[in-house]
């Protein structure tokens, strides 16, 4: 499951497609998907087939989707050729679309025997649609649908839960490492006190941890706790994290914001955190799982990993 859609758009002229492009955002943000577009304008002086840029932007495996207007300058045929042959995705949706109202001569220029002779055209053949510009974002909310349909199946959640929660927790050590000594020393015996507690609550996994870490100073009991894979989990570390954001000065709303990590947020009871989630999809069948899994459920997977990504981000400085 994806949390952006990446789509490469080529117009000669992008302002006529402005609102198509505002809708489909607008569509996608409502799925909680991210919207990444390349666009790519084509000028008389201008054959963007002659930039290393587009070649990459075509040949990019994470591509989700391309729009193309036909009735660009005579450069269209090679831009077409050029997609042809640098395109990696076999059955990628390609969007043609044309001011004339007669859609089906953009059929009949595309499958000419001048532009099949250029290369193999089956390899972009499935997945190409056609439309007038004037319904560009009905058909685009069809497509979208269709390839929502697919990632939103539970197997595909279960990944994108498994790939940002372990990014996620890979970050909070970092932070936890970078943030530790900006604790006031007058507060850092709070921060060792609930380590301690939450240790000893643990005895028979923790004991030997608890013990070496009691007597040692703040500095090195951090570094051993965070050395300690087996011990100390994803839901440990967050919450030792958020004990030392509540006395790091201008932290106090990224602390708030780590604490619906692992617990859910108080005017949501009934919803999980991203961590009880992620055990969830991690140890429970295909078939229990979707008896909850639903649309809703992906875009809150989707807006969560978001959210937390950007916020222990935030904490390391990187955004």
């Amino acid at each position: 499951m994806k949390n952006e859609y990446k789509i490469l758009w080529i117009d000669d002229d992008h302002a006529n497609v402005r609102g198509d492009v505002r809708n489909i955002r607008s569509f996608l943000n409502d799925h909680g998907i991210d919207l990444i577009i390349n666009q790519v304008e084509v000028t008389p002086d201008n054959c963007p087939t002659r930039e290393a840029s587009f070649s990459e932007a075509v040949s990019d495996i994470d591509l989700d989707m391309v729009f193309i207007d036909f009735n660009m300058p005579e450069q269209g045929d090679a831009i077409i050729g050029h997609i042809r042959k640098n395109l990696q995705h076999y059955h990628l949706p390609i969007l043609f679309y044309t001011g004339d109202k007669e859609p089906e001569k953009v059929l009949t220029k595309i499958f000419s025997d001048s532009l099949l002779a250029e290369s193999n055209f089956l390899s972009i053949s499935d997945g190409i649609y056609f439309y007038d510009r004037d319904h560009i974002y009905e058909k685009a909310k069809l497509i979208l649908t269709s390839l929502l349909e697919k990632d939103n199946k539970p197997q595909r959640g279960r990944g994108l839960l498994m790939d940002k929660v372990s990014e996620i927790d890979a970050k909070i050590i970092q932070a936890l490492r970078k943030l530790c000594l900006d604790v006031p020393e007058t507060k850092q015996k709070h921060v060792l006190a609930l380590i301690c507690k939450k240790l000893e609550n643990r005895k028979d996994k923790s004991r030997k941890l608890f013990e070496s870490i009691q007597n040692k100073s703040y500095s090195d009991a951090i570094e051993s706790l965070l050395s300690d894979d087996l011990s100390i989990d994803t839901h440990f570390r967050s919450e030792t994290l958020r004990e030392m954001l509540r006395y790091i000065e201008g932290k106090t709303e990224n602390g708030t914001i780590l604490s619906n990590f692992y617990n859910p947020p108080k005017d949501q009871p009934l919803t999980k955190s991203l961590i009880a989630l992620r055990n969830d999809y991690a140890h429970k069948t295909g078939e229990k799982i979707n008896e909850t899994h639903d649309k809703e459920k992906c875009k809150y997977i989707r807006t969560e990993t978001k959210r937390h990504l950007f916020n222990v981000k935030q904490l390391l400085g990187e955004i």
